[in-house]
């Protein structure tokens, strides 16, 4: 299998020019849920704002915090690609040869 066989594709760029994506309710969608109530349906609409691991980071060095872990995880609490499967801790993960980038991180900062 090659690479492009089972790797993700992405449509925007990872770079955000400040703006909010706006993604309208969408009346027809059956299978919307929430997800963490996963039968719960819901039909809203959804305003997602996107920055960089260096955004964050530098957010939280300018405000005087020193941090003190970052970690990258290949795991979430809800199952984001229909071919993720739920491990016995309850978390969701892609097929091995998919896990190819983190899909969450984790930094943990204490004041000075």
């Amino acid at each position: 299998m090659t690479q492009s066989e089972h790797s993700r594709s992405f449509s925007k760029s990872y770079f955000s020019d400040g703006l909010p994506e706006y993604d309208p309710p969408d009346e027809e969608e059956e299978d919307d849920h929430d997800y963490h109530a996963t039968d719960t349906p819901v039909c809203k609409a959804t305003y997602l704002w996107t920055y960089t691991v260096s955004d964050i980071i530098n957010a939280v060095a300018g405000a005087g915090l020193v941090i003190q872990s970052f970690d990258e995880h290949a795991e979430l609490a809800f199952r984001l690609y229909p071919d993720m499967t739920k491990g016995e801790d309850g978390l969701f993960r892609p097929p091995a040869e998919k896990a190819l980038y983190p899909l969450l991180f984790s930094l943990k900062a204490t004041k000075k």
